[in-house]
C-alpha cells in the first residue's frame, strides 16, 4: 500500500511538471502573440495617421507609402468569421499589404471638393 502511495505521488508530480512548463510554453507563446498584435496595431494607426495628413495638409512629394500586418487570432476566426457554421483546422490566419496613396491628389481631394483620387493595385498577401 506504501509503494503505491509513493508511485502515484511520483506520478502526480511529474505530471504536475509536465503540464507546468505546457501551460509555461503556452504562457510565452501567447505573449509573444499579444506583443507582435499591439506591433501591428500601431502601425496600422501610424499608416492612418499619414494618410489623414496627407488629405489634411496638400503639397507635393513622395507618395504616402505604409507596409501593414493585421493577424487574427483563431479565436476571432471561430467567433466572427465562421460563426460555427465551419470547422477551422488552423491556427492564426496574417495579412500583409503594402499601400502606396499619392500624396497631391489626397491634398486636392480634400480641399478642391471635386476631385477623383484613385489607388492603386494593391496587393494583400496571407498567410493561414
Amino acid at each position: 500500500m506504501l509503494l503505491a502511495y509513493r508511485t502515484m505521488a511520483v506520478v502526480a508530480v511529474a505530471m504536475s511538471l509536465s503540464g507546468a512548463g505546457v501551460v509555461s510554453v503556452m504562457a510565452a507563446e501567447d505573449a509573444a502573440l499579444e506583443k507582435r498584435l499591439a506591433e501591428e496595431k500601431e502601425a496600422r494607426r501610424a499608416c492612418k495617421v499619414a494618410i489623414c495628413k496627407a488629405f489634411a495638409e496638400p503639397g507635393s512629394g513622395a507618395p504616402v507609402a505604409c507596409s501593414f500586418t493585421k493577424t487574427w487570432r483563431r479565436t476571432e476566426i471561430l467567433a466572427r468569421i465562421v460563426g460555427g457554421s465551419y470547422i477551422w483546422g488552423y491556427g492564426h490566419v496574417q495579412c500583409k499589404a503594402d499601400v502606396k496613396l499619392d500624396r497631391e491628389g489626397a491634398g486636392k481631394a480634400l480641399h478642391d471638393g471635386q476631385a477623383k483620387l484613385a489607388l492603386g493595385k494593391h496587393d494583400l498577401n496571407c498567410s493561414v
